[in-house]
């Protein structure tokens, strides 16, 4: 089962994000697609998408998958949540940002912050 799901997540999973989530116009990762893997129009993102990305990425390339890839992707990735969704004068993530990292809504959640931290 271990051989299996290892199986799926370097020849079916990780290809899809690393091919199709990166946001070659802005930056940070394009999040919504539709059933046949297309970008949908949808242009706001929310940080916990945006560093759960930085996660997965972070860590596949922890473990060897991605021929480097993944590691150059989680670095652009933490590169353009801090500049797009930290609050450099009040500290904190904002919760949502539009597709250039712009932000839509200045809340602050704790429930975000958790992934931030």
């Amino acid at each position: 089962m271990l051989d299996k799901t290892r199986l799926y997540l370097t020849d079916t999973l990780l290809p899809f994000w690393i091919n199709r989530s990166p946001d070659p116009k802005f930056g940070g990762f394009l999040t919504y697609f539709d059933r046949d893997g297309k970008p949908t129009a949808r242009q706001t993102s929310l940080f916990s998408l945006q560093i759960r990305m930085l996660f997965a990425m972070s860590a596949a390339h922890r473990a060897a998958c991605g021929n480097g890839r993944c590691g150059v992707l989680a670095a652009e990735a933490a590169d353009f949540i801090i500049r797009h969704y930290w609050d450099q004068e009040f500290e904190g993530w904002y919760w949502t940002a539009d597709r250039k990292g712009n932000p839509v809504h200045r809340d602050k959640v704790g429930y975000g912050h958790c992934f931030g931290i």
